[in-house]
């Protein structure tokens, strides 16, 4: 009983892809392409890292601070924080730049983004 070829050939790797863009953009094309992405995808993780262990912020003053988590051009993205157990606790605020915003850099911690559950 004769085995037919396809049945024992492994197919391997669909390489169409990789083979049309070789024939795009040369060979050193896809060596730059490849080194692009994985350069992206080494950016994205290192800041995901940083964003996750930054403890040093700047936050408002008066009677409910809020932390400052990005400087815009004429705005400041904020967001009020329960210093005690690190936490966010309110939604975003923009901020805007035009009016005089008193602020000091305070140690706070990793933030996280969800709300803290109330202690019993």
């Amino acid at each position: 009983m004769a085995v037919q070829r396809a049945e024992r050939e492994d197919p391997g790797l669909n390489l169409k892809t990789l083979n049309a863009l070789e024939r795009w953009v040369g060979p050193v094309g896809v060596f730059l392409t490849v080194i692009v992405l994985v350069v992206a995808i080494y950016a994205y993780f290192f800041g995901r890292s940083e964003a996750f262990s930054q403890e040093t912020f700047f936050v408002t003053s008066g009677a409910r601070p809020m932390v400052i988590l990005e400087f815009e051009d004429d705005k400041l993205i904020a967001a009020p924080f329960d210093a005690e157990c690190k936490s966010l606790t309110g939604t975003f605020v923009i901020l805007p730049t035009s009016k005089t915003i008193s602020i000091h850099e305070e140690l706070i911690g990793p933030l996280d983004p969800a709300p803290c559950s109330p202690s019993a």
